[in-house]
């Protein structure tokens, strides 16, 4: 009798450790979880607050990495030729397909430059980001609309909806002229 007795305690003894060491493990692993929910939300605060002011000084870059024309058809294209920017009061759209040999830009593609007539932010959260419309006029674009989201993880999603019908999308990284390394072609105009 006395045996089970000290080897029931001992089980008990030896169950409770392991539940007290489990617990004390969660713990950390949930003190790691919400230091890095802090971070990550630090990170989100100062990526929106980075977009705000690079729309404020109307000195940006959106490099695409996927081109979809209205049909849904999707392309992946080099971020480093594929953008628009807006720098100041001039924006530019330059679009270059993989392969395309011939264009009016020199690199395959067309590039156009136009005056940004307005920029206006249509919606800011936190959380989420930022969604803005510019609208754009010079001689390649005639006048276009650009209808922009962004995301606090710096991806935006372009749609882009010209005066003549031309309708497409962009989806690309947002960041400033400084942090950008994409390469500009001749404009059309």
């Amino acid at each position: 009798m006395i045996k089970h007795i000290l080897l029931l305690s001992l089980a008990m003894l030896l169950f409770t450790t392991a539940v007290w060491t489990q617990e004390e493990a969660m713990t950390e692993k949930e003190k790691q979880k919400s230091e890095r929910k802090k971070a990550e939300k630090a990170q989100r605060s100062s990526n929106y607050e980075a977009i705000l002011e690079l729309l404020d000084e109307r000195n940006f870059v959106i490099e695409a990495y996927q081109f979809v024309d209205r049909y849904g058809q999707t392309v992946q294209v080099n971020t480093t030729t594929n953008f628009i920017a807006v720098r100041d009061s001039v924006a530019t759209v330059q679009i270059v397909f993989p392969g395309s040999v011939s264009g009016y830009n020199g690199l395959g593609g067309i590039t156009l430059d136009g005056r940004l007539t307005s920029l206006e932010i249509n919606e800011k959260d936190p959380g989420k980001g930022v969604r803005f419309q510019m609208r754009v006029f010079g001689s390649g674009f005639a006048s276009a609309d650009m209808f922009v989201d962004v995301g606090t993880d710096g991806r935006a999603t372009i749609r882009y909806n010209g005066q003549y019908g031309s309708r497409f999308t962009l989806r690309g990284y947002f960041q400033s002229w400084a942090g950008s390394g994409v390469f500009k072609g001749s404009p059309l105009y």
